[in-house]
């Protein structure tokens, strides 16, 4: 955490470079991205305990990356789309909009609308 702070860089990215470099083998070789990123989730899997201990207080006290903050964002996702869906819903926008979809072939919810002033062109069209 110091280290990050002095080199101003965030201490979740500081944390996984260091990682990267401890586990490269001795060939060179990294590790995969998805063995790094579960290192960084479950830090009981990384054989040094000490490095272990300063990855996790990285992963936890960055407020801008990595794992927690990445279950914030997705959590924050989740209620958004609940809300709206309870909106459009409300208003007969997703039946229309599911409905336009199954016509024209497509499974996406990509055609259901993002920004209040698409829900407010989609509720007049109606």
């Amino acid at each position: 955490m110091v280290l990050a702070d002095k080199l101003n860089v965030s201490p979740v990215v500081l944390a996984r470079i260091i990682l990267e470099k401890h586990c490269t083998d001795a060939d060179g070789k990294p590790p995969s991205r998805s063995m790094l990123s579960q290192m960084m989730k479950d830090t009981a899997t990384i054989d040094d305990p000490i490095l272990a201990d300063e990855v996790q207080l990285c992963v936890l006290e960055d407020a801008h990356y990595g794992p927690v903050v990445d279950s914030i964002r997705r959590s924050i996702g989740y209620e958004y789309e609940y809300k709206l869906q309870e909106i459009l819903t409300s208003q007969g926008v997703v039946e229309a909009a599911s409905d336009a979809a199954i016509a024209a072939g497509v499974r996406s919810r990509s055609l259901l609308p993002t920004t209040t002033s698409e829900m407010a062109g989609a509720t007049r069209r109606q």
